[in-house]
């Protein structure tokens, strides 16, 4: 009968314990006193609801992680998911940067804290779009844009991290093995993509557009910078337009040695142009180029590397 028991019991012991490993419901985030830690990470099983909103609630005790402000104590709150597309519109507050990270899209905020009692506080809701796969506090090591093991990540990236890499096919990595330089690139381009306008501010994944076989700036720009960055070449997608209004046109810039150079498309082909010596010389470039852009310099911006959406321009 004991025997019996206690397998009832064991069975039941196990039960909690699965019930406790499938909770998908993030734990509120508490950051002990004297935290060596450069992340205070939650993960979970599977992922949270798509669309269903999330309320953290961030407790710091270790002061190493604040930012203090000229007008406000911040930590740096970051959220990993799957695609570009990972925040809802009533984010608070909203991220001020998204970017390309090792295992997926990494988009950043800080979140304002403030004290009670002998740790300091603060509340965030996620709404996710997409798959979401963990969220952090990153404690502040080094001040400024970079952030450590991230620091790489920002901005112009020069090595082969980018996920896309994992979701391509054998016959498109064939593909890029047999491209070694930029003119072989725009070659296979224009006789394997047709130039068709999509709505929309989201490119196609390289992958994606590789099966379309047609699309505009914005895919050919993304399908550009994810090749030369294969090949290992500083690249950077540029999207510049005469207004703040949604539209405008997409370039990708690559350099060799100290030069640049950048790959635009027009209404029948994609083209190479340079060499410049600046950002400034491309954009006059551009503006003679196109009648439509009766400014200079036009509003632009750098988008970041392997994004679809690139951000929005502002002054």
């Amino acid at each position: 009968m004991k025997k019996y028991i206690f397998i009832f019991t064991m069975i039941i012991i196990l039960c909690i314990s699965l019930t406790v490993l499938s909770d998908n419901t993030p734990k509120n985030i508490e950051i002990a006193p004297g935290s060596n830690k450069d992340a205070v990470t939650i993960n979970w099983e599977g992922s949270l609801e798509i669309d269903n909103s999330k309320s953290i609630n961030v407790k710091v005790f270790d002061e190493t992680y604040l930012h203090k402000n000229k007008d406000n104590v911040t930590v740096t709150f970051l959220v990993f998911h799957n695609s570009s597309d990972g925040w809802g519109e009533s984010i608070q507050p909203t991220p001020d940067q998204i970017f390309q990270g090792p295992g997926g899209y990494v988009e950043k905020t800080e979140l304002p804290v403030e004290k009670t009692g002998g740790y300091w506080q603060g509340d965030i809701t996620i709404i996710p779009k997409t798959t979401t796969k963990s969220i952090s506090i990153w404690k502040n090591k080094n001040e400024g844009s970079k952030y450590y093991a991230l620091d790489i990540l920002f901005d112009n990236r020069t090595n082969n991290t980018n996920d896309t890499n994992n979701n391509v096919s054998s016959e498109l990595k064939d593909v890029i093995k047999n491209i070694n330089t930029p003119r072989e690139l725009l070659t296979f381009m224009n006789n394997y993509f047709t130039i068709k306008y999509h709505d929309g501010m989201v490119a196609y994944t390289p992958e994606e557009f590789y099966e379309i076989k047609k699309g505009d700036c914005k895919d050919w720009a993304l399908f550009a910078e994810y090749i030369f960055l294969e090949k290992g070449y500083k690249t950077k997608r540029l999207a510049y337009s005469p207004t703040l209004k949604p539209g405008g046109h997409v370039i990708t810039l690559y350099w060799i040695e100290d030069k640049i150079y950048y790959l635009t498309t027009r209404a029948d082909d994609a083209y190479i142009f340079g060499p410049y010596n600046n950002i400034e010389e491309v954009l006059k470039h551009e503006v003679k180029r196109r009648p439509d852009l009766d400014q200079f310099p036009p509003y632009y911006k750098f988008c970041p590397a392997g994004i679809q959406k690139c951000p929005p321009l502002d002054k």
